[in-house]
């Protein structure tokens, strides 16, 4: 981010944020759908987001889903599924905390 130059909020995205802080690191883990990024501390800023804005209102996380190719197996024990929904619960249990 220049000092110099204000930081705009209007039409801001994901990847043209003029206030982001760029490192080159990356924050999520990519998915399948190139758009999709897996990104599990966002549900916790969102959940405190809320928190703060709406004030201990009652707030029901219907589905959160994964993507996934289809390769036409069944994994009754894939290891990503389980950390993706374990790192999200984390945070969710992070957020109520």
């Amino acid at each position: 981010m220049s000092l110099d130059v204000p930081c705009s909020t209007e039409n801001v995205t994901l990847f043209s944020d003029p206030c982001a802080s760029v490192t080159g690191r990356l924050l999520h883990r990519p998915s399948c759908i190139s758009w999709i990024l897996i990104y599990p501390k966002g549900i916790r800023d969102l959940l405190l987001y809320a928190k703060y804005k709406f004030k201990d209102e009652v707030m029901y996380i219907t589905e959160n889903g994964r993507d996934e190719f289809n390769t036409g197996k069944i994994f009754l024990n894939d290891s990503d599924i389980i950390d993706f929904y374990a790192r999200h619960l984390e945070m969710v249990e992070d957020a109520i905390s």
